[in-house]
C-alpha cells in the first residue's frame, strides 16, 4: 500500500492532469490507505483473518450470481 501511495505521489508532476491526480491521492488513496490500517489493527488472531476472507468470499460469490442471473453474458457479443 505504501508503494502504490509513493508511486501515486512521485506521479502528480508528470501527470496530464496533476489538479486531478492530486485530489485522487488526497481523496482516495488516502482514505483506502485509512481503512486498510482500520481493517489490518481490526485482526486480534488467525480467526479474525478467516472470517474476514469467509465473509469477502461470500460477497464475491453472491455479487457473481446476482450478474449471472440478471444479465446476458452468455451471448460471447461482448469479447
Amino acid at each position: 500500500m505504501l508503494g502504490i501511495l509513493a508511486w501515486s505521489v512521485l506521479s502528480i508532476p508528470g501527470s496530464l492532469w496533476p489538479g486531478y491526480t492530486f485530489d485522487l491521492v488526497v481523496n482516495d488513496i488516502l482514505k483506502t490507505i485509512g481503512m486498510y490500517l482500520v481493517l489490518v489493527g481490526a485482526c486480534r488472531d488467525w480467526k479474525d483473518v478467516e472470517r474476514l476472507s469467509f465473509v469477502y468470499f461470500a460477497g464475491i460469490a453472491l455479487y457473481s450470481t446476482v450478474v449471472l442471473s440478471r444479465f446476458d453474458v452468455g451471448s460471447g457479443a461482448w469479447r
